[in-house]
């Protein structure tokens, strides 16, 4: 996924109602992503370096589970029902 696109995600989830834990309720279904054949919804994004190349990593949280996963943002996909 490109960051652009995983950022406009993050930032459409950011407004949607907490429900216990601060976990997002009712997340629609074009907001959802896909790593590792799991569907989560994108929280946040973080840059870093690893011998001077960047890393790029999403940073998303588990559906059904309460739970956040670090994830190489090349390997997250947008959510297809």
């Amino acid at each position: 996924m490109q960051r652009t696109e995983y950022l406009e995600l993050c930032q459409k989830v950011s407004v949607l109602k907490n429900g216990i834990c601060g976990i997002k309720e009712n997340v629609p279904d074009e907001l959802k992503v896909i790593y590792n054949g799991i569907t989560y919804y994108p929280v946040s994004y973080e840059l870093s370096f690893d011998n001077g190349k960047p890393t790029h990593t999403a940073i998303v949280h588990d559906l059904n589970a309460n739970a956040i996963t670090h994830a190489k943002l090349e390997r997250v996909t947008k959510y297809e029902p």
